[in-house]
């Protein structure tokens, strides 16, 4: 059992890893490569370039992989059967639903902060934090070229002043860094999660940790346009108190797959991550989408004039109490999860007491 949540904690430090580059890198490179274009045409190329890395890093994760494993001869039930059981098993429907309002909550919240960052936030504040940071250069002239470097290079670099940045990269440079702040604490934070799932359990840190990030969402809706450093130190805080749960989430829909056998004498583990990833991906689909169907229900966006009043009111409301009230959802379905760390325990010893009957006694 602890095994599952130190190999989940080397997977995800790989994980955030990948999203600390491309949440990094992505939007000064958008801002970058529509410098005499449309912001269109930004994005086109830059997810061409990811897109590009990513086929080059599908190829060779293909090529080097070989399957060590040899799985165990078991006796195979029909799908449907296995779904059926599915319906039966508590724990499945719990982190079903749960999976559902969890990734719903990171896509809502990607387009909440995105449009949080880039309306709400003051840009003159965000200048003067980059200028800190020596991310800052005079305007440039009419023609002129830039300078050369590595930041540059990439975007980082905001060129003007501060009361001329209405058309700057500046809230692109200050979202990323945002993002690369909150990503590099939640790599840092995942790697003793799980000695604490070990000494206080799975089910326990993840009740906590989504409790402690709906409060941490909920205080930014506190939080003036000017108060950057404070939107930087929620970012923080928030990494710190959810990166916990990310890789424990991922050994529970394994627990899952355990009590399946527990109950049912069969061990189905593929369609319990299968039915788990479908909620996984719909979740995803559904964050997007509500966000906008939020913003237009209750606020009037109109995507002609995102920096009308009424729909920097959305983006705050939004990314804030809106995203607290599903990290709240998460808190309660969890809570309501039932295999806490004593009973995976005494899951998982009467599952090998019956392995080891099974096994045929050596001649």
């Amino acid at each position: 059992l602890n095994e599952r949540a130190r190999l989940n904690s080397f997977r995800f430090i790989a994980v955030n890893i990948a999203q600390f580059i491309v949440g990094g890198f992505t939007l000064p490179l958008v801002a970058k490569f529509s410098e005499g274009h449309d912001r269109q045409h930004g994005w086109q190329v830059t997810m061409t370039i990811w897109a590009a890395v990513c086929l080059v890093l599908f190829i060779i994760t293909f090529l080097t992989t070989r399957e060590r494993i040899k799985p165990l001869s078991q006796t195979h039930s029909p799908p449907k059967q296995d779904f059926l059981d599915l319906l039966k098993n508590g724990p499945w429907k719990v982190m079903a639903l749960m999976t559902l309002v969890h990734f719903a909550i990171l896509s809502f919240r990607g387009g909440a902060m995105y449009n949080y960052y880039h309306q709400f936030a003051d840009k003159a504040s965000m200048f003067d934090f980059l200028h800190k940071l020596g991310l800052t250069s005079a305007p440039l002239a009419a023609g002129q070229p830039k300078p050369a470097g590595v930041l540059e290079y990439l975007g980082y670099i905001v060129h003007g002043t501060r009361d001329q940045l209405a058309s700057s990269n500046v809230a692109d440079v200050f979202n990323s860094i945002a993002n690369m702040t909150g990503t590099l604490t939640t790599i840092l934070i995942i790697m003793p999660s799980a000695s604490f799932a070990r000494r206080f359990g799975k089910k326990a840190v993840a009740v906590t940790g989504f409790g402690l990030s709906t409060l941490a969402a909920f205080a930014f809706y506190l939080l003036k346009p000017t108060d950057v450093t404070g939107m930087i130190g929620l970012t923080i805080i928030g990494s710190m108190v959810y990166a916990p749960t990310v890789p424990l989430i991922w050994a529970m829909f394994a627990d899952v797959a355990d009590y399946s056998e527990l109950t049912t004498g069969r061990r189905f583990t593929g369609t319990v991550f299968a039915t788990i990833g479908f909620c996984l991906k719909a979740g995803l689909a559904l964050g997007s989408a509500s966000f906008l169907w939020i913003m237009e229900g209750f606020f009037d966006y109109d995507t002609k004039i995102p920096d009308a009043a009424n729909a920097i009111t959305g983006y705050r409301v939004t990314a804030s109490l809106v995203v607290g009230l599903m990290f709240g959802a998460c808190t309660i379905l969890l809570a309501a999860y039932k295999l806490n760390k004593r009973s995976t325990i005494e899951m998982a010893d009467e599952l090998a007491r019956r392995r080891a009957q099974s096994q045929p006694e050596a001649a």
